[in-house]
Formats: C-alpha cells, structure tokens, sequence
C-alpha cells in the first residue's frame, strides 16, 4: 500500500511534534534533577528503615498485601497487566496531583513506599534467599524510576507556592508535568507491568 502525500505530511509532522514535546519534557526533568535527588534519597533511606522492621511493618500492612497477592493469583496474564499498570498510573497520578498540597503529599508516598519495599524485599530474601530479588529486577528498574519521577512532579507542582509569581510558576508547572507524565511515566509504568504480568503468569 502506498503512502499518500497528505498521510506522509501528517507523520511528519506528529514526528516534529512528538520531538518538540520530548525535548520540552527532557528540559524540564533535568531542572528537576535537584527534587528528583531528594525524593530519592528518601526513598533509599527508609527501605533502609521498612528491612530493619520488616516484622513490623508486616504485622501492620500484612493483611493488605495478602489480600493484593490473592487478588494477582486469580487473574490471567493480560487481567494482570492491565491491573498492575492502573493500580501503579493511580499511585503516579496521585503521587503528582496532591503535591499541590505544599509537596507534603509526595514525600509522605515516597518514604511509606520505601518503608514497604524495604519490609518485603526482606520478607522475600528470607523465605527464598537472596536470589529471590532478581525477580523483582526486571520490572523494578522501569517501575521506580516511573513512580520517583512522577514523585518529584508533585514536589515540584507544590512548591512552586514558595516562589514569586507562584501562580504563574505554577501552571507551567502543571503543565510539564502532565507532559512528563504522558511522555516518561505512563510509558515506563506500561513496559514495567507487561514484564512483571508477564513473569508472573509464567510461574
């Protein structure tokens, strides 16, 4: 089938449109690398504290993760997928809209989440052994990365009610991070849910 002129112009300029928005959001993650640091640091920190107080943390949460892995048992891999890629784009968006609350909201997710992963991956490494963590690899390096950034949108979103002409700062703000999120977060959460629903259903 041959390409019409008028099919080929429009390509091309959803190409130039596409390079523009990327380049917009490449720019703007970069002036976000300080509160990108930040947030992860956090993070880092209290998977530190949840594996220190694995047993804890369990006694506190354990009858809701239990309840999350029954729920993942009973679905086929494409139920899974789709499951596990609206449960992550949720905790993103919401992690991003309620940083407008002064970016409290944000950081708050980031150490409870880190304080879970530290608990489990403990939990993990001692009913399976170290090697156990290498199954949470292959999802873990696009599903992290989605959920910080998508994190530091929403410190970002919040504190720009810190700064002169806050209004204004604030709706450019909203904006990229709308933009950030169609283009980096929704993306990697997409990739990381295909790998572990995939993973998951072959065991």
């Amino acid at each position: 089938m041959t390409m019409t002129w008028d099919s080929m112009q429009f390509i091309r300029r959803l190409g130039s449109l596409f390079h523009k928005y990327w380049q917009t959001t490449r720019t703007y993650l970069w002036d976000s690398r300080h509160a990108f640091r930040f947030v992860t640091l956090l993070f880092v920190l209290h998977i530190g504290i949840g594996a220190l107080f694995a047993d804890s943390i369990f006694a506190l949460l354990g009858d809701r993760l239990t309840a999350i892995m029954q729920t993942v048992q009973t679905l086929n891999t494409v139920e899974l997928i789709g499951f596990l890629f609206v449960n992550n784009l949720r905790a993103a968006v919401i992690g991003l809209v309620t940083g407008v609350v002064f970016g409290i909201i944000p950081v708050f997710v980031a150490m409870t989440n880190g304080l879970i992963i530290g608990a489990v991956a403990t939990r993990s490494v001692s009913v399976g052994g170290i090697m156990s963590l290498w199954r949470l690899l292959p999802h873990g390096i696009f599903e992290l990365p989605a959920l910080l950034i998508a994190l530091t949108l929403g410190v970002r979103l919040g504190t720009a009610f810190f700064t002169s002409h806050r209004w204004q700062i604030f709706k450019f703000r909203f904006r990229h991070s709308i933009l950030a999120l169609v283009m980096v977060v929704v993306p990697l959460l997409l990739i990381a849910a295909l790998i572990e629903g995939i993973l998951i259903g072959l065991q």
